[in-house]
C-alpha cells in the first residue's frame, strides 16, 4: 500500500512551489481516486500489449512480470454459490461485489456425507456473449456441457441500494443441468477510494489517521500517484504550467530509465 498522507504532502509541496496553487483535501481525495484507477487500468493495457514486446529474462527486469507483481495487490479469490432460480433451465451466481475484472472461474468439487468425492470439479467456466452462446447451442459439438460450461454476464441495479445506484453483477451459467453447486472466482478487486481524513484546528486542516484510507496499490507507484494527481490538479486550478512541469519531469524520468 501507499500512505495517503505521504502522497498528499508531496502533492502540496510541488503544487505550492512558485505559488502554483493550493489543493484542498476534498479535491485531493477526488483526484486520488481517479489517479489510482488510472494506474490500475494501465496495468490491463500493458498486459494486453505485452505480446508485442520482446521478453526480458533478467530477474526483476521483465515488464510483464513487474506488471503482474503490481497487480497482485488487488488479486483475490472468493467462493460463489451456484443456484437454479425457480423452474428456469439456467444456473446463476453472483460475483463478489468488489469485482473489477474476472481472471477465471472454475467449479468446486462435491463430496457426499461420508466425505467421498462425487464430482471432481476444476472445470473452467468460460465467459461468452449472448451471440456466441446462441451459436454454440446450435451445434452439438460446441454446446456447453458439464465439462465445458460457459457463462454470460448479467448486471442489474441492487434494489437494496437503489438510492446509490449500486450494481449487482451476476452470471448466467450454461448448461442448465450443471452439477456443480459452487465455484471459485479468481478476480482483480476494485480498490477502495483513498481518503485523506482531517480535522480542523485553529482554522487549519490536520491529518486524521483514524478517518483516512491509504491507496491500495503497489508501493512502487507512489511517485506515479503524485505526478498523476498533480496533472489532474493543474486542470482544475487552471495552472497549465503545473501540468507542463509534471510532463517534463515524467519525460526526463523515462529518458533516464531507457538510457
Amino acid at each position: 500500500m501507499v500512505n495517503v498522507d505521504t502522497v498528499y504532502q508531496k502533492v502540496l509541496a510541488l503544487a505550492n512551489k512558485e505559488q502554483r496553487g493550493y489543493i484542498t483535501p476534498q479535491e485531493f481525495n477526488l483526484f486520488a481516486d481517479k489517479a489510482q484507477l488510472d494506474i490500475i487500468n494501465d496495468y490491463f493495457h500493458k498486459i494486453k500489449t505485452s505480446h508485442l514486446k520482446p521478453k526480458n529474462y533478467s530477474e526483476n527486469s521483465d515488464d510483464l512480470e513487474m506488471v503482474r507483481e503490481k497487480m497482485s495487490y488487488i488479486r483475490n479469490q472468493a467462493s460463489i454459490n451456484i443456484v437454479q432460480p425457480g423452474t428456469d433451465d439456467t444456473r446463476v451466481a453472483d460475483l463478489p461485489p468488489n469485482t473489477y475484472m474476472v481472471a477465471t472461474i472454475y467449479t468446486d468439487p462435491i463430496f457426499d456425507d461420508d466425505g467421498h468425492k462425487t464430482y471432481d470439479g476444476g472445470n473452467e467456466i468460460v465467459e461468452v456473449d449472448r451471440r456466441e452462446l446462441l451459436e454454440m447451442v446450435k451445434n452439438p459439438l460446441t454446446r456447453p456441457t458439464e465439462n465445458r460450461p460457459v457463462y454470460i454476464r448479467r448486471e442489474s441495479i441492487d434494489p437494496s441500494s437503489s438510492a446509490t445506484g449500486a450494481q449487482q453483477v451476476g452470471i448466467d451459467i450454461h448448461p442448465g443441468d450443471l452439477i456443480a453447486t459452487s465455484a471459485v472466482v479468481d478476480f482483480w478487486a476494485k480498490p477502495h477510494k483513498p481518503n485523506w481524513g482531517y480535522v480542523v484546528v485553529n482554522e487549519k486542516t490536520l491529518y486524521n489517521f483514524a478517518t483516512s484510507r491509504n491507496f491500495e496499490i503497489h508501493p512502487s507507484e507512489e511517485e506515479n500517484l503524485v505526478m498523476r494527481i498533480l496533472q489532474l490538479a493543474g486542470i482544475t486550478i487552471e495552472k497549465p504550467e503545473l501540468q507542463q512541469s509534471v510532463m517534463v519531469d515524467q519525460q526526463q524520468t523515462k529518458q533516464n530509465q531507457n538510457s
